[in-house]
């Protein structure tokens, strides 16, 4: 059966951002292939520099301003902008706008918090 209103799980957060997963591991029992989630920092908020060794990411900028630093180039980052970062690819998002920079997160497969990796 189809979930048609899924759950919404608060995952663990840091000073400045939150993530609310919408489907994925922690919000919908046997979701393994993908995880949808929405993320936003606040301004003036970078997120660590970090990697997934087993699992690739697709954003999308639903609003707000800010920065991506993905493979050691930055990249200007507004609403309506997608961007995808590769299985083992350092990355970080900052929010250097005024308001808070929210972006839709799709990662394949499910996100599972012991694929973060600081460096």
């Amino acid at each position: 059966m189809p979930i048609l209103v899924p759950s919404m799980v608060k995952l663990p957060e840091d000073a400045g951002f939150s993530i609310t997963e919408y489907f994925g591991k922690s919000s919908v029992p046997g979701s393994e292939q993908f995880s949808l989630a929405i993320e936003t920092i606040d301004p003036g908020i970078s997120k660590a520099r970090h990697l997934h060794r087993r699992t690739e990411e697709l954003y999308f900028v639903l609003s707000g301003e800010g920065l991506v630093s993905a493979g050691g180039v930055d990249h200007t980052l507004a609403s309506g902008a997608a961007f995808f970062i590769p299985i083992g690819q350092p990355h970080y998002l900052s929010a250097n706008g005024t308001s808070p920079l929210s972006v839709l997160i799709v990662s394949s497969p499910a996100f599972d918090e012991s694929d973060y990796e600081k460096c």
